[in-house]
């Protein structure tokens, strides 16, 4: 049986590591057009930013410029520094760094059809995706008092209390997580941290 279990995580990190060059070519398009786009808000922005910052100082209100073009400029600098780990395969080494001190599973035949059901046929990567329990995270699960999580395409579960794997909603939840990734990118992460932290995860309480 142990031999089974070191063979099944042997044969995961070995995926995980491969998934890094697949995803560098088969990611290309996206990831660059992500990177490209916010390339080119930097270059509109240096265009405009003297004769904005011209007609802010005749109208006299050229503290409040500053203080808006600052937060700007850190929500750019912030999707930049995300967009370009993202094109040089960032995601894919945290994975396979990650689940080095963890348990990984796929998907099952009929979670992903659950999922689809929400997310559609081809919404996500499902084959992708991996489930996280026991291992190292179940100090960390100790630590922040049983609530799952989820990294890039991973589900990161406790193997006690209410956010197991059998608990179906919750996973919609992460599974969510997952989808604003595959559409947006590693920018969601600190997105979802900050909002987090700005609501003290009052977020959370929206009646769903």
């Amino acid at each position: 049986m142990i031999f089974v279990a070191l063979f099944s995580w042997l044969a995961e990190r070995l995926r995980d590591l491969a998934m890094w060059p697949i995803n560098l070519v088969r990611d290309f398009p996206v990831r660059s057009g992500r990177l490209l786009m916010t390339l080119y808000l930097a270059f509109w922005g240096i265009v405009r930013f003297v004769p904005e910052a011209m007609a802010a100082l005749r109208e006299n209100r050229l503290r409040q410029w500053l203080y808006v073009e600052n937060g700007r400029f850190i929500h750019w600098l912030h999707r930049f520094v995300n967009e370009l780990f993202d094109f040089l395969g960032g995601p894919e080494l945290g994975e396979f760094f990650f689940h080095l001190i963890t348990n990984t599973t796929p998907l099952t035949g009929t979670e992903i059809g659950q999922a689809a059901v929400v997310f559609g046929e081809t919404g996500m990567r499902y084959g992708d995706i991996r489930v996280a329990q026991g291992g190292l995270h179940n100090w960390i699960f100790k630590l922040n008092g049983n609530l799952a999580f989820a990294t890039w395409r991973t589900i990161h579960l406790p193997l006690t209390g209410k956010h197991k794997r059998d608990n179906w909603p919750l996973m919609v939840h992460e599974l969510t997580h997952i989808y604003q990734y595959e559409h947006v990118g590693t920018r969601y992460l600190g997105e979802a941290v900050y909002m987090l932290i700005k609501t003290k995860r009052d977020c959370y309480n929206y009646g769903g």
